[in-house]
């Protein structure tokens, strides 16, 4: 993160420290152990040589190979959450960069925020057999094996396709 502004950095540091917070409060300390040594082992390779970096890659796919469709849910949603968060930090930063604010206007945090964690599979009546899934902001759905798809999360936008909104 060498190249990237202070002020971009510290909003992010400051901005995935409270959805590690949220992260551990939703899903217990066990999964956010495992994001957070995911993130360290991905942090690592950086700067790897290839081969150093695709040992450590193989070897944390042997660990996911190992681990619960629970944990593999929950890893995946609270990286796209992070994700989600490191554009949005990007994108204030720009904006706030092109409104021609002052270094000083950074330090500003607010009072709080809020992440959503309404894509949860275990609010969704559908079968364990599932295909493929895919997230949105505040919605999941999954291809089940019998070819339907079921959704759950938020659906004030007919994100759910139940066409009630």
């Amino acid at each position: 993160m060498q190249n990237i502004p202070k002020e971009l950095q510290s909003l992010v540091y400051w901005s995935t420290g409270l959805l590690g917070e949220c992260i551990r409060e939703q899903y217990g300390n066990d999964t956010f152990q495992l994001v957070e040594k995911t993130r360290r082992d991905m942090k690592s390779i950086r700067a790897a040589e290839h081969a150093q970096a695709v040992k450590v890659l193989m070897k944390k796919q042997a660990s996911f190979a190992k681990a619960s469709d629970r944990e593999l849910r929950e890893l995946a949603h609270s990286f796209s959450l992070m994700l989600e968060l490191i554009n949005r930090c990007e994108s204030a930063y720009r904006y706030v960069r092109l409104q021609g604010k002052k270094r000083s206007d950074f330090k500003q945090k607010p009072h709080a925020v809020i992440f959503v964690f309404t894509a949860l599979y275990r609010n969704c009546a559908c079968s364990n057999s599932k295909r493929d899934v895919s997230m949105g902001h505040y919605h999941t759905c999954a291809t089940l094996t019998n070819n339907k798809v079921r959704c759950w999360g938020r659906g004030n936008n007919n994100q759910l396709g139940y066409g009630n909104t």
